[in-house]
């Protein structure tokens, strides 16, 4: 089942609302449950995807993961879908584009490219809650590659306005 939740754009306030009027913050956190110290838990065979210009930019089991940049449509499925996808009249296609495992480094030398530092997502991360800071910092420090769909790109692309676009150049072409 293919559920989409319309296209987001952001209120002067900087939360990000669909056409109906839904806040995307307020309704991803009702989707999780938390553990005993807040933090969320994945909820099993949902899998939260973002769309932009018809492709899947974006995709996680936790929605909290995900921020829907002005005019980007989220869409919840059971199934699982590559980064890449197509997403036309309410249904997925086959992958555009692959999208290897990057290096640490070459990671960090694509987003330099872009004007982003470890720094600025530092800064960023700092700005989350609780653990969900921490595990952003574990991951930017001691991953070894990143594929394109791994959260911190949503951070990225979330916090700092990076398109999927931007971010998608990041990979060498295939």
């Amino acid at each position: 089942m293919i559920t989409s939740h319309g296209k987001f754009s952001q209120t002067e306030t900087g939360r990000f609302v669909n056409e109906g009027g839904t806040d995307w913050a307020n309704y991803a956190n009702s989707r999780c449950r938390f553990d005993e110290r807040g933090a969320p838990l994945e909820l099993p065979g949902t899998n939260f995807y973002i769309i932009h210009e018809g492709a899947v930019v974006l995709g996680a089991a936790d929605p909290t993961m995900l921020v829907p940049s002005g005019g980007m449509e989220v869409v919840e499925t059971d199934a699982t879908v590559a980064i890449g996808s197509s997403f036309v009249d309410g249904a997925f296609g086959p992958q555009q584009r692959k999208f290897p495992p990057m290096q640490k480094a070459d990671f960090w030398l694509a987003a330099l490219k872009l004007g982003i530092t470890e720094d600025k997502v530092s800064a960023e991360i700092d700005k989350l809650p609780g653990d969900e800071a921490e595990k952003a910092r574990i991951e930017m420090r001691y991953r070894a590659s990143f594929e394109r769909n791994h959260p911190l790109l949503g951070l990225l692309s979330s916090k700092l306005g990076l398109t999927g676009e931007q971010i998608d150049g990041m990979w060498p072409s295939a």
